[in-house]
């Protein structure tokens, strides 16, 4: 048999996304000093330094860090008591309108729909990963329901609802813990 050439390792990179928040009802608003600080330690390459030593310390590899950018925004958390109580409203009346047996087939069909997959969209840009979202989250969301018998815990779900559309761990997912955290 012929020899076959094994490919070359590909170089891989991760990408971390850090959060910082202020610790809320303190009556102090640290972040621009926060942010100050860390300008000037991504400047000075201190940052950078700090964060090859510390990945190495913790998995025996010296990485190569890229460019570190900071950017700031307000975070506006998704209102989860809202969704919980949209989702509700939703399937209480599909589940008039459709068979229980109807309802998966109704919800996945709505995938199809132009406004139901921007809703999975977190950009401008509403394409087949977006249809591919919202069927994720119909079979989730099945998997609970259960033609009706299950129970749906419906704040988790939009949780998860939300971590789909915006990344795991997402900070406008789940606010409210990244909230308690800092007290």
């Amino acid at each position: 048999a012929p020899l076959r050439a094994v490919p070359a390792p590909q170089p891989m990179s991760t990408v971390a996304v850090v959060n910082i928040i202020d610790r809320p009802g303190t009556g102090k608003d640290r972040l621009n000093e926060i942010a100050q600080v860390i300008k000037t330690k991504i400047l000075d390459g201190s940052l950078q330094q700090a964060l090859r030593e510390s990945i190495h310390d913790a998995i025996h590899i010296t990485p190569v860090i890229g460019d570190v950018d900071e950017s700031y925004q307000k975070i506006k958390a998704v209102n989860i008591s809202a969704c919980a109580a949209n989702m509700e409203t939703l399937i209480n009346r599909f589940s008039v309108a459709y068979t229980r047996h109807q309802v998966p087939h109704a919800l996945m069909h709505a995938c199809e729909n132009y406004a139901q997959r921007e809703a999975f969209s977190h950009d401008a840009i509403v394409d087949k990963h977006d249809r591919a979202k919202c069927r994720k989250a119909t079979k989730m969301f099945m998997n609970s329901w259960k033609y009706g018998k299950g129970k749906v815990d419906y704040s988790h779900f939009c949780i998860d609802l939300c971590e789909l559309k915006n990344g795991r761990d997402a900070i406008r997912c789940d606010a409210m813990k990244y909230l308690a955290a800092g007290k």
